[in-house]
């Protein structure tokens, strides 16, 4: 139960963030939104070991190339 509200909540700040829609902005800011992004993960994660490559992949593979996609 405590892992489906982990995840219902990272999807809740990932799609209030802009993650699922199509950010505009310059390439220099779609790194530091995809870092932000990835920081509030690992906090939301508590720094779990095993959490931090998925907070890696969301904010790298999702938000940033979305976001680079949007600007490019």
């Amino acid at each position: 139960m405590v892992k489906f509200l982990s995840i219902l909540c990272l999807i809740l700040i990932l799609f209030f963030s802009g993650c699922f829609s199509k950010p505009t902005g310059t390439l220099a800011q779609c790194e530091v939104l995809a870092t932000e992004q990835r920081d509030l993960c690992y906090f939301d994660s508590g720094v779990q070991e095993n959490k931090l490559s998925y907070c890696t992949q969301i904010s790298g593979d999702v938000l940033r190339n979305n976001c680079i996609n949007s600007v490019s």
